[in-house]
C-alpha cells in the first residue's frame, strides 16, 4: 500500500510540474531605458533615452482580428525609426478592423 501511495503521488508531482510551465504572454518586457504605453484605442507610443542599447528604436504594437468564421489572427505592425534620445516618439497603428492586444518597443 505504501509503494502505491508513493506513486500517485510522485504522479502528482509530475503533473503538477508539466501544468505550470509558462507560455507566452501577450507582451514582452521593453528593452532598458525604454518606454511604451498604450495611446488611444488602436496604438502604441514608444520611447528610449540615449543610454538604450543600439542607436534608433521603434513602437511595435501587436494586433488581431477576428474572421468571419470566428479564428483571429496575429500581427504586428511598427512605427517609424526614431533615434535614441531624441524629443520625437514613435507610434504604432493597428490596421483598419484590427484590435489592440500588446505592445512592446524594438531597437537596433
Amino acid at each position: 500500500m505504501k509503494f502505491r501511495t508513493g506513486k500517485i503521488a510522485l504522479a502528482s508531482v509530475a503533473l503538477g510540474a508539466a501544468l505550470c510551465v509558462p507560455t507566452a504572454g501577450s507582451a514582452s518586457a521593453d528593452p532598458t531605458f525604454c518606454t511604451s504605453s498604450y495611446a488611444g484605442s488602436y496604438s502604441s507610443s514608444s520611447y528610449c533615452y540615449a543610454s538604450a542599447p543600439g542607436t534608433q528604436f521603434r513602437a511595435v504594437v501587436m494586433c488581431q482580428f477576428t474572421t468571419p468564421t470566428g479564428s483571429t489572427d496575429h500581427q504586428n505592425w511598427y512605427g517609424a525609426w526614431q533615434t535614441q534620445g531624441d524629443p520625437a516618439s514613435s507610434l504604432a497603428t493597428c490596421g483598419s478592423g484590427w484590435g489592440r492586444y500588446g505592445k512592446n518597443t524594438q531597437t537596433r
